[in-house]
């Protein structure tokens, strides 16, 4: 009857480390898939805050861009009006040459719509 009740005893005790292991490898996954979702969540969040980010920037960038050759352009139109109210030999070759040169663009433009 002793060797029935050793057997017996060893075999519930496999059973119970059997069981222990199989539950400390369930937490383990379970721990693993908190762990990933917690990683899938930080990425999209970050991917979102890039998007916004990106779009502000973007909106910036365009914002600036129209201002700097806004005041480049008054800067140089400027120029030009003080460069022609203060000669008149260069004020008529502009006149001249604005022509000349607006007609070399239109025609330009006129071949390539052609095309």
């Amino acid at each position: 009857m002793s060797v029935y009740k050793a057997a017996s005893s060893a075999t519930s005790s496999v059973f119970t480390t059997v069981s222990t292991v199989a539950h400390q490898a369930t937490r383990t996954v379970e721990t693993v898939g908190a762990g990933l979702d917690m990683l899938n969540s930080f990425v999209h969040t970050a991917a979102a805050k890039q998007k916004a980010r990106t779009a502000i920037d973007m909106a910036n960038f365009y914002t600036q861009l129209v201002e700097d050759s806004a005041l480049e352009e008054s800067k140089r139109q400027k120029e030009l009006i003080n460069e022609l109210k203060n000669d008149e030999t260069v004020k008529k070759l502009y006149e001249s040459n604005l022509v000349k040169l607006q007609t070399v663009i239109d025609n330009l433009i006129n071949v390539e719509e052609s095309e």
